[in-house]
Parts: C-alpha cells; structure tokens; sequence
C-alpha cells in the first residue's frame, strides 16, 4: 500500500488501505499509510476520521517520529504533508 502512495498512484493506495482496514482496523502501518493516501486525493473527513483512531490506537503519536524513520527525504515530506493535512501533528 505504501508503495502505491509513494508513487503517486494515490487511489489504489485508498483502496488497498481500505481493503486491509477492514480486516486489521488496529494496524497502524496501514492506518497511516491510508490515511495519508486519503488526504491526497482530497477526501479529508475521511482522513480526519482516521486521524482520531490514529490518536485512540495510539495517544502518543507523534509524527515527527514517525517520519524520522523514512530514508528518502522526498518520502518524508510527502508523508508529512499529507498526514498533516489530515490533522496529524
């Protein structure tokens, strides 16, 4: 799924990331991913939505650390950006 986000290829990353939410809603290295794919393609209720299961799964993400572990800085930007637009801090 993040291969696809990382691609650009935006709406099969929602749809991977809506196919997996189904059958995981806990896992985060899919809630993110998704979520962050659902604010490129502008679908931001959506991606709001996700951003408070985010903070329930998970109280203390931070996105900065999140993204400290991605290598390409493109990569890192894109992400951010996007979580941000999502309401991710």
């Amino acid at each position: 799924m993040a291969g696809y986000l990382l691609s650009g290829r935006y709406d099969e990353a929602v749809d991977a990331g809506a196919e997996c939410d189904k059958h995981h809603p806990d896992w985060l290295t899919n809630k993110i991913p998704y979520t962050a794919a659902l604010a490129a393609v502008e679908r931001f209720d959506e991606a709001r939505r996700l951003t408070d299961e985010i903070k329930r799964i998970n109280p203390s993400f931070q996105l900065q650390f999140f993204t400290q572990r991605m290598k390409r800085p493109q990569d890192k930007e894109l992400i951010k950006s996007l979580l941000q637009k999502a309401g991710l801090q």
